[in-house]
């Protein structure tokens, strides 16, 4: 019988309170969120109670249908973006895809750290036949056993988040937007009006061209000047 950890435990507690203020702030039912994982009620209620942890596709697909940001999940921060949505419908495909990316990256270090599955397993305190099936994606990992698997394996946690799919395209997106309220007023007016295009446009090929062709463009304005100066 696996010991308890305690650590995990509180982890797994704190997520799950979180994703039930972020339920009732979205106005959700556990119902609809159950059915978005394949879960029944009951199980799904595991998680908001924190009797068993999300694993980390569970938790990007809630946190996308909820419109919340995952980062206060992992202790970072993204601002929220409440723009329309870009639709995600095959939510299962989605699932056992990312799980077995996930499991895939899990394999690659541990390989590359030279740990076989048993000292891998004993590591966490888990089953080898439950890290067999991690890293087959075969079975799901709680997110709190993922943070410290991607510990003890030196995995950039970063590394196992949605890379090129339609999470990480709402993400990026999320940035833009923050970038962009981060601007004084008068440049984002200035960047919003259609009729400035043109000179964004020209600023973008500027920031493209090496600097010594800046600086050659640069002496030629400044003669064009000093000429339509003195005449």
């Amino acid at each position: 019988m696996l010991e308890r950890n305690p650590k995990l435990e509180v982890m797994s507690k704190k997520i799950g309170a979180m994703l039930r203020e972020a339920r009732l702030q979205s106005k959700e039912s556990s119902e609809t969120c159950a059915e978005l994982l394949n879960l029944t009620p009951q199980e799904y209620e595991t998680i908001e109670y924190g009797e068993q942890a999300p694993t980390l596709p569970q938790l990007e697909l809630l946190t996308y249908h909820l419109n919340k940001p995952i980062e206060p999940f992992l202790k970072q921060y993204q601002v929220n973006n409440k723009d329309e949505l870009e639709p995600l419908t095959n939510h299962a495909a989605f699932l056992d895809l990312r799980q077995r990316y996930i499991g895939a990256v899990l394999r690659k270090a541990r390989l590359e750290a030279h740990f076989s599955l048993e000292e891998a397993a004993q590591s966490c305190q888990i089953p080898c036949s439950n890290m067999e099936a991690y890293e087959l994606g075969e079975e799901p990992i709680p997110l709190p056993l993922l943070e410290v698997l991607a510990l003890k394996l030196g995995i950039d946690f970063h590394e196992l988040r949605d890379q090129k799919g339609i999470i990480a395209r709402k993400k990026k997106k999320d940035e833009l937007f923050k970038s962009f309220s981060a601007l004084p007023a008068d440049l984002q007016t200035f960047v919003a009006a259609v009729e400035n295009l043109p000179y964004l446009q020209a600023a973008q090929r500027l920031k493209q061209m090496p600097l010594e062709h800046i600086q050659l463009l640069s002496e030629s304005i400044n003669k064009l000047l000093d000429v339509s100066i003195r005449q």
